[in-house]
């Protein structure tokens, strides 16, 4: 079922004059995850694990799930931008706000007061969030390479988005808000346990791996950084719940469209990339979450057509009523989408590499499944208790 069943879906059809008045009395909040899979937060039937995750499932209760969802680029510079700006990775672009017009932020400056995290992109413009790129363009794109290993750096000593979350308020009057972060979450480095303790980094920081992004062929090296890396979805997990929790209190939850995505996933293939996709690498790479919650809606719904990350901005501007950008690559996931049969997905994780490769859908879909597979046979499901979770470290297999 499409979007079409949401409760704000109405807003497409209606006439300018009331969407733009429904738009302007309606709060949104938007979640891009960093390194998060669809696979690892799937149970054995391929459904959400709801006794690992159980705040994922809370969401997809009362929201729609769009549940394959693939990323169109395996590198945080170009996949990010793609989400809330709705074009293909291009190597001329770089992840700045005049490069990606219009897109979330500029889409809603005039209805909305935005509040913007954006460790590792400059996308909400000066005029709204006050942070320029001075210089050239190579120094613009050298000042936003640089902000990758800080944002890294923070990420491990303190958690943006428990901080982000303390920061929703009420909403009585004016322009409602539109409240966005990017969290490095579950990315690594992987130094938090599911309820919250953060634990020493190892040296090197994540044993196996080499630089940082080639796996050595030591599986055990390799299951552990799996390991952690499900141990900080966890906590990211809980982060989710925190902020359901804090919309609530606030009184926005209802009010609300809340949506969340990733920017891609992460792969555990001993000998492989960790992040650049490769027929070997991108069942974990390519799937990634998508979810959406119309204001007051209650009655989930699953989308099981193909969904890329280009169409995730162009979905969430038919859910307010806005019309579709001429710029934007993506299409608004609504009847009548046609979803693609292949998965196209830029490999950017390096300027020499840089390009489109395409996997056909059934592919995709069974190196995923065989992922998951593996997950399971390693990890089983159910909660993140008990002595095999205690110790980030060892053992690492069940």
């Amino acid at each position: 079922m499409l979007l079409a069943g949401l409760a704000v879906a109405a807003l497409a059809a209606a006439p300018a004059s009331a969407a733009a008045a429904a738009v302007a009395e309606t709060p949104v909040v938007f979640v891009t995850f960093d390194e998060l899979p669809t696979t690892s937060l799937l149970d054995r039937r391929g459904d959400l694990d709801g006794r690992r995750f159980p705040g994922f499932a809370a969401f997809a209760r009362t929201s729609t799930w769009f549940a394959h969802t693939t990323t169109v680029a395996d590198g945080t510079r170009w996949a990010a931008p793609v989400v809330i700006g709705g074009r293909y990775p291009d190597r001329r672009r770089i992840a700045a706000w005049f490069d990606y017009e219009p897109n979330l932020f500029t889409l809603l400056e005039r209805t909305h007061r935005v509040h913007a995290i954006e460790p590792m992109t400059r996308l909400c413009p000066p005029r709204l969030c006050g942070r320029a790129l001075p210089g050239s363009r190579r120094a613009q794109a050298r000042t936003l390479t640089e902000l990758i290993p800080r944002a890294k750096h923070d990420a491990a000593r303190r958690s943006a988005m428990a901080r982000w979350i303390q920061t929703i308020r009420p909403w009585r009057r004016g322009k409602p808000p539109l409240y966005f972060i990017h969290a490095l979450m579950p990315h690594h480095p992987w130094v938090w346990m599911p309820d919250g303790r953060r634990y020493a980094l190892p040296t090197p920081g994540i044993p196996g791996l080499f630089g940082d992004n080639m796996w050595r062929r030591d599986q055990r090296a390799v299951d552990q950084g799996w390991k952690r890396h499900l141990l900080q979805t966890g906590y990211t997990d809980l982060l989710l719940r925190r902020l359901m929790a804090r919309l609530r209190a606030v009184g926005l939850w209802d009010r609300a469209l809340v949506a969340f995505s990733a920017d891609h996933g992460v792969s555990f293939v001993p000998g492989s990339s960790r992040r650049s996709a490769t027929p070997r690498t991108v069942g974990g790479i390519a799937p990634v979450p998508f979810f959406l919650k119309a204001p007051g809606q209650r009655t989930p719904q699953r989308v099981d057509d193909h969904v890329e990350t280009i169409d995730v901005l162009p979905t969430l501007a038919a859910a307010l009523g806005l019309p579709q950008a001429p710029e934007w690559d993506g299409r608004p996931v609504v009847p009548g989408y046609r979803p693609k049969p292949r998965v196209d997905l830029w490999s950017t994780t390096s300027v020499v590499t840089f390009g489109r490769h395409t996997y056909s859908l059934a592919y995709v879909r069974r190196e995923a499944a065989r992922v998951a597979a593996r997950q399971h046979a390693k990890f089983g499901t159910g909660p993140l208790r008990g002595p095999f979770w205690a110790n980030p470290f060892t053992p690492t297999h069940r």
